[in-house]
């Protein structure tokens, strides 16, 4: 989340050190989101075909090398291209949790643990542009930043792998492939990195039987409407209007829009646990 957002911190910054027009800066943030979009469902048929563990490792890799080079883009055109790999690889964060939660916890309160996951990310997003306005003003520093919350990115990375890795060796539990083979084809489930011929139109038939449900695009329009406001005003212009009209410092407008996500992840907790019960 923090990507998505970290343009709002500096945009007067980017356009005067990449020399672009305020349009600009709005298509360079515009960029994440519609490679983001793109990448949904494709993604979302990986994630049933392929290993879970591989697909968190390569998008891991991928975001923290495209954050961290981020710092040091030249162009306009530089930092859309890095902008458009992030959202395409940042498409299947959020289908990840969902599912690893799904598969330890109960039905019933998936909803609760994918709340307390999405207050964590905004908190994380909260602190971090906070810190990325406060460089900038104590130091005059945009870039760094970049490499800074990189190499914390890549510590993650380093868990990450480090988690998965133990999990595989410590878990005995775990079915033979044949097994697991059988014991999937048996309840028609995809089995990750075995070849079905009929995954593919089965999952045709799954997206067509979305799109047709009206309920389903009730829900899109609400969600558009509701979250492209929030990432126009939260994602890009929000600091910089507060600074301009109002005269905020750089980090203060930036701890202003924090606020902004702290609220909405209390409230993303508040329905989940209303919506377990």
């Amino acid at each position: 989340i923090f990507f998505q957002q970290s343009v709002s911190p500096i945009t007067d910054v980017l356009q005067r050190d990449l020399g672009v027009s305020v349009s600009d800066i709005g298509a360079l943030s515009s960029a994440y989101y519609v490679s983001y979009l793109a990448a949904q469902i494709p993604f979302g048929i990986m994630l049933q075909k392929y290993s879970h563990h591989t697909i968190l490792c390569v998008v891991s890799i991928v975001l923290t090398v495209c954050f961290t080079v981020f710092g040091s883009i030249e162009s306009l055109m530089a930092g859309m291209l890095l902008r458009i790999i992030a959202g395409i690889f940042g498409a299947p964060t959020w289908l990840l949790v969902v599912s690893v939660i799904a598969r330890h916890f109960d039905n019933n309160t998936v909803q609760f643990y994918g709340a307390i996951t999405t207050v964590i990310s905004f908190m994380v997003t909260f602190v971090a542009l906070t810190m990325q306005a406060f460089i900038y003003e104590k130091y005059g520093v945009w870039r760094d930043t970049y490499f800074i919350l990189g190499l914390i990115g890549g510590v993650n990375v380093v868990a990450i792998l480090a988690t998965i890795f133990i999990h595989q060796r410590n878990s005995a539990s775990e079915l033979s492939h044949s097994n697991l083979i059988n014991h999937n084809h048996n309840n028609n489930v995809a089995v990750p990195g075995v070849a079905d011929d009929s995954f593919m139109q089965e999952q045709g038939h799954r997206i067509g039987y979305a799109m047709c449900n009206y309920f389903n695009w009730f829900l899109g329009m609400f969600g558009f409407a509701q979250y492209s406001i929030f990432s126009a005003i939260y994602g890009l212009w929000f600091v910089p209007f507060l600074m301009i009209r109002f005269d905020f410092t750089r980090s203060k407008a930036s701890f202003a829009s924090g606020i902004g996500l702290a609220s909405s992840g209390i409230g993303t907790l508040l329905f989940g646990f209303l919506a377990a019960k």
